[in-house]
């Protein structure tokens, strides 16, 4: 499998998917482009490391419904920061938390 062709072969489905979770997301449609771009960035990046880690244990659109899926969390993190308790929430206890 060459990762290249694949990748170009799956770009209309790439997208797709990537508007689909950013929808999910309630992202607006600046937001939604944004995302889109980094996905497309980050599959082909490494020399196409992820379409390189596919194992075939899915079918390939399950697969990159999964990654678009990681890749949103993670750029939620960046966007946001990720959620900590407080110093004083935690002093608190569970029911503060």
């Amino acid at each position: 499998m060459n990762p290249e062709m694949t990748y170009l072969q799956h770009l209309e489905s790439i997208e797709r998917i990537a508007a689909f979770v950013a929808r999910r997301g309630h992202l607006n449609p600046d937001e939604t482009g944004e995302f889109v771009q980094i996905v497309r960035v980050r599959l082909f990046e490494d020399d196409y490391g992820v379409i390189r880690k596919f194992e075939g244990r899915s079918s390939f659109s399950t697969y990159l419904t999964t990654v678009i899926l990681r890749l949103f969390h993670q750029w939620r993190v960046e966007m946001w920061g990720k959620w900590r308790p407080s110093a004083e929430a935690k002093r608190l206890g569970d029911k503060a938390i």
